[in-house]
């Protein structure tokens, strides 16, 4: 269940599956220990055994790509504590040298693929950096005004893993964080943006390849890439601002609240916000549940 839902992104992927694996591990042991009085105590360890192989499989396919470290370390409340308590601190020898390899996967894909290659935008809204694209003459000249020497002094990202772990508080994310440094530090925030975009489980992408299956009918065979990827987003964002709202029971206590400041203005000589109040006495809840309908019929 720690790596289901919309919400659970790759992060969540590498340590439930050192967890699964410490627990199959304990499983098995005890089970060949019990096995020596009671033998169908076997048959348990030979099934966490089988497990636990399956699980190493697993395991093992992490190293051919970056991504799971990355998506670990970019989590503002991480960083370098996981593989820092579980490999670099650990009495196994065998863990204790996956420590540096990890990070250094990471630090390479930084250095290859985002360090340098944003630029912050000029809106304040939550915008994603956008990637450098210069000629060669261009390429000269901001190298000329903008010297290696002083753009590599403090390294975003070796600044990030160094500093300790910031405990988010509810509602925050490494999305939150990503956008209060994405127009000071354009290339780290990019770097958290895509990782934290990568789900943990392909549940989530499988429902989207259903949805589309459903919009792509003989009456619509000629629709473009992009549209259809601009109704998938709508038809996403839809449903999620359904669910918020539907999250959302107070709202008859919004409307009563609203109520009662057009009462206190109406007693302080304002007639008008009195007489609104009365004309909006009948039909209040059919204001305020009309979102639902709307919602229903754009679905």
């Amino acid at each position: 269940m720690a790596t289901q839902g919309k919400d659970r992104s790759a992060d969540r992927y590498l340590p439930t599956l050192a967890y699964i694996m410490d627990r199959l591990d304990d499983c098995r042991a005890e089970c060949e220990e019990s096995a020596q009085n009671k033998p169908e105590f076997s048959v348990v360890a030979t099934a966490a055994k089988a497990a636990w192989e399956r699980c190493e499989k697993y395991f093992n396919d992490i190293d051919n790509t970056p991504t799971y470290y990355a998506a670990v370390i970019l989590q503002p409340h991480q960083r370098l504590a996981w593989f820092q308590s579980e490999w670099q601190h650990s009495t196994d020898p065998i863990r204790q040298g996956w420590y540096e390899p990890s990070v250094e996967a990471v630090r390479q894909l930084w250095q290859s693929e985002y360090k340098g290659q944003f630029r912050a935008t000029a809106s304040t809204s939550m915008a994603l950096p956008q990637k450098v694209k210069r000629t060669e003459e261009e390429d000269y000249l901001y190298a000329y005004y903008h010297p290696k020497i002083s753009t590599d002094a403090v390294d975003a990202f070796e600044e990030y893993i160094n500093a300790a772990p910031t405990a988010l508080k509810h509602g925050e994310s490494a999305i939150t964080f990503a956008q209060s440094i994405e127009h000071s530090k354009p290339d780290l925030a990019a770097f958290i943006y895509d990782m934290a975009a990568i789900p943990a489980m392909s549940a989530e992408c499988e429902r989207v390849f259903s949805s589309a299956k459903l919009l792509l009918r003989d009456q619509r065979n000629r629709l473009l890439p992009i549209m259809i990827e601009a109704y998938e987003c709508i038809r996403h964002w839809l449903l999620n601002a359904k669910d918020d709202i539907l999250a959302r029971q107070p709202l008859k206590h919004d409307k009563d609240m609203v109520r009662d400041e057009r009462q206190m203005q109406a007693e302080e000589g304002d007639g008008d916000y009195a007489q609104q109040d009365n004309d909006d006495s009948d039909d209040g809840d059919d204001d305020f549940n009309g979102s639902y309908e709307v919602l229903d019929d754009q679905m």
